[in-house]
């Protein structure tokens, strides 16, 4: 029994329990620890209980070598790959060039270009990071999930680097970022704040620190949802299942991308006077289109919702009254 908080009582417990009986317990065993404890609010915060498992041991993967090690070595695999990237990104495209006027000189879609590739090779280093430490805790055996009674190693994932750099909604995008701050933010910030999510990008920005530049990124990410949620209101129903809808979906992504890659480069120069050159020199692309595209959307009056549901019962029930579309239908109207 351990205290954490001088006004908790935190119960704290392990087990060992051999997986593979007739064997000693340093060859295959499963290890669990749980701890309970209140949040810094006691009278606020409910009762929080923490379990980690491990399914295996280090020594116990010896059993099904091809069937488990080849998960930890893939994930280490991707995270090396994300470094050199990232490594080659800032080689090539190092934040004093982003800076420079020699970026500035170039027509503006070359600089947006030049700008996004660069913040993506930025964003390798997150990546790259996480994927290694994934595969270190999944050596450890910890990450088993049982999905659709088949076993995944993605529990301690901190990042779906395909779904995040595809999607092409924001508001899903942020899920597949930090995955396991993402969850937090959701339990303790999110849902308690009437799903606001303006509360969210706050915590988030002071969850990082000081610096000028968080609170000006968060910030532009807060815009982005807000045209996110306008455009999921009044422009999707318009264009779904029309041929729009793919270039919706494509111009959907597109913002996403730039929206991170703005982000980024402001994570990357931390004061407010480097964010707001490193912008300038792209023209203040996205904080334009964002103010701009936001104002055309409040504007735009939400589309006419058709009562199909109550048509087709009102048909059913009465088939024969003067209301029903199906007697208007044979009627000529």
């Amino acid at each position: 029994k351990v205290t954490l908080l001088p006004w908790g009582n935190e119960r704290y417990s392990t087990s060992s329990t051999p997986l593979n009986e007739g064997y000693p317990d340093w060859d295959g065993h499963s290890n669990s620890l749980s701890f309970d404890y209140p949040g810094a609010l006691p009278k606020v915060n409910p009762m929080i209980r923490i379990t980690i498992k491990c399914e295996r041991s280090l020594l116990s993967l010896k059993k099904t070598v091809l069937g488990v090690v080849q998960v930890p070595l893939r994930k280490f695999l991707v995270g090396a790959v994300s470094l050199g990237l990232y490594v080659v990104a800032t080689a090539f495209f190092p934040v004093e060039y982003l800076l420079g006027d020699a970026l500035y000189a170039k027509a503006l879609p070359v600089r947006l270009a030049i700008f996004a590739f660069a913040m993506l090779g930025y964003r390798c280093r997150y990546f790259g990071i996480w994927k290694i430490s994934e595969s270190i805790c999944v050596v450890n055996g910890f990450g088993s999930v049982v999905v659709k009674d088949h076993e995944t190693w993605d529990g301690c994932s901190n990042v779906e680097i395909v779904e995040f750099e595809t999607t092409s909604d924001f508001s899903s995008m942020v899920h597949y970022w930090n995955c396991r701050i993402q969850k937090w933010l959701q339990m303790c910030i999110y849902e308690r704040t009437n799903f606001n999510q303006v509360y969210v990008y706050i915590v988030s920005a002071f969850w990082h620190g000081f610096y000028p530049a968080y609170y000006c990124a968060f910030g532009l990410a807060s815009m982005m949802t807000l045209d996110s949620r306008m455009a999921r209101k009044k422009l999707w129903p318009r264009v779904k299942g029309t041929w729009m809808e793919k270039p919706y979906i494509v111009a959907g992504s597109f913002m996403c991308n730039m929206v991170k890659t703005f982000m980024l480069g402001a994570f990357s120069c931390y004061t407010f006077q480097k964010t707001m050159l490193m912008w300038s020199r792209v023209d203040y692309f996205m904080p334009v289109v964002l103010l701009v595209g936001g104002a055309i959307l409040a504007l735009l009056p939400k589309p006419v919702e058709e009562k199909k549901e109550w048509s087709v019962c009102f048909t059913i029930l009465f088939p024969n009254s003067r209301r029903s579309p199906e007697w208007r239908k044979r009627r000529g109207f």
